[in-house]
């Protein structure tokens, strides 16, 4: 909704959002930037870096989705990239 409210549209698929987003180290990452998880270019889920090594992101387990927050080390897929969203 935030970004709509500027006028920018952000991506519906996790890869298409990595791939509109600038790859940035993790030291450099703030709150609101995007944690990538899966290969390189083909991202299979996107999270919300919070700071402080937690993330905010939509998960299903034992049966129940939800939006969760939580330690971005509980979330076991890997390799995981750091991005952040420009307004243009």
């Amino acid at each position: 909704m935030a970004y709509r409210r500027t006028g920018r549209l952000v991506p519906r698929d996790a890869d298409q959002q990595e791939a509109a987003a600038m790859l940035i180290d993790e030291a450099d990452a703030r709150p609101g930037d995007l944690v990538c998880f899966g290969e390189p270019g083909r991202a299979h889920h996107i999270a919300f870096w919070l700071g402080d090594d937690r993330i905010l992101h939509a998960t299903r387990r034992e049966g129940v989705n939800a939006v969760v927050e939580e330690p971005l080390e509980n979330v076991g897929a890997r390799p995981v990239r750091f991005a952040r969203l420009t307004i243009r």
